[in-house]
């Protein structure tokens, strides 16, 4: 998975030459939280338990300058007094304030609704051991610190709107020299927040906060799409867990020949697909994220890969643009199960 922020040309450069220098690779180490672990297993069991669940709607964000604009005081206010550095870009979904001579990069896209902060650090001065890292518990608390207190401008959350723990992920650097011997260590630390809204997760990638730390504690980046939502006066009734089970089965996008696949992730709730280009559809629907790795067998031998679904959960599909406008999902109530139940939900 990726970390959810942006790598400055400089960054980047010293990172690779630093690779090449001392024969170093760099690879991300993930870990799926508790209540991560927890909304797979209760999906698996009863898919989604409710008879009747009220439907949300995005609303429109305020605009990408006016995010950019706010949040570069609290961020930035030390590197806006040499404004001879600065640097705007405005075009259509994109806005960004950046700072060459500090290495400060902060970018909104869309309506304002998602934002990416990137600072230039020396992580590689302060990478630790793997033993040594910042616990995922920390990162969490550090996570939700920042999130408090630089960004309740922009991250609205009330009694019913809940900051729900997703998962930590490492950057480890491997290697070493001609003189020394092979190490592990962690350069920079990502924690990554969902969102759960009444009592139902929000599911997809809209509603996600990832925030990245150095190992001293200091923030080097975060990405959010955290829209607010409003009643869309809708409802929908979701359909059985088996009928679920048999949705995923028949509307997977990786069909003929398996022989094998096994379920990493099985996510229902409220999906979210966040901003695209492609006029997003704003209408949250009830729907599950499935995971799994799919082997197959071709001319070359055996292979697998990755494979991410979203199947429609409720009994009538809301014809909204986006992700609802796929050909797979037309009719979704006359599915037939196919080899992939057995395989995915044995």
């Amino acid at each position: 998975m990726f970390t959810n922020t942006t790598m400055s040309l400089k960054h980047t450069f010293g990172l690779v030459m630093a690779v090449l220098v001392s024969l170093q690779t760099a690879r991300a180490e993930a870990a799926d939280s508790a209540e991560r672990l927890r909304l797979t297993e209760t999906s698996l069991r009863q898919g989604l338990a409710a008879t009747e669940t009220p439907l949300l709607i995005r609303q429109p964000g305020p605009g990408g300058r006016q995010v950019v604009e706010r949040l570069s005081q609290k961020l930035m206010a030390d590197d806006l007094r040499e404004s001879g550095t600065l640097r705007f870009v405005n075009e259509p979904g994109h806005f960004a304030m950046i700072d060459l001579a500090a290495d400060v990069h902060l970018e909104a896209y869309g309506d304002g609704t998602v934002v990416r902060y990137r600072r230039g650090y020396d992580t590689a001065a302060g990478q630790r051991s793997i033993d040594q890292r910042p616990e995922e518990h920390t990162l969490y608390e550090w996570g939700r610190q920042f999130v408090d207190q630089m960004l309740p401008e922009v991250i609205e959350r009330g009694e019913r709107d809940r900051l729900v723990n997703y998962k930590t992920i490492y950057l480890v650097v491997d290697g070493g020299t001609a003189t020394e011997a092979f190490e592990s260590e962690v350069r920079e630390s990502t924690v990554v927040f969902s969102r759960r809204v009444d009592g139902r997760d929000i599911v997809g990638p809209g509603s996600k906060i990832s925030v990245t730390f150095a190992n001293d504690g200091h923030v080097i980046g975060f990405y959010y799409d955290w829209p607010t939502y409003r009643p869309a006066n809708l409802s929908q009734t979701p359909v059985t867990r088996e009928e679920i089970f048999e949705r995923a089965s028949h509307l997977s996008s990786s069909q003929g020949n398996a022989i094998d696949a096994s379920l990493t992730r099985f996510e229902c709730g409220l999906f979210d697909e966040g901003i695209d280009d492609d006029s997003p559809s704003r209408l949250l629907q009830l729907a599950c994220e499935v995971q799994y790795v799919v082997k197959k067998s071709t001319r070359d031998g055996v292979q697998e890969h990755g494979v991410v679904d979203i199947i429609p959960a409720a009994r009538q599909l809301i014809r909204a643009g986006g992700w609802t406008e796929d050909h797979r999902y037309a009719p979704v109530d006359s599915c037939v199960e196919s080899d992939l139940v057995e395989l995915l939900f044995r």
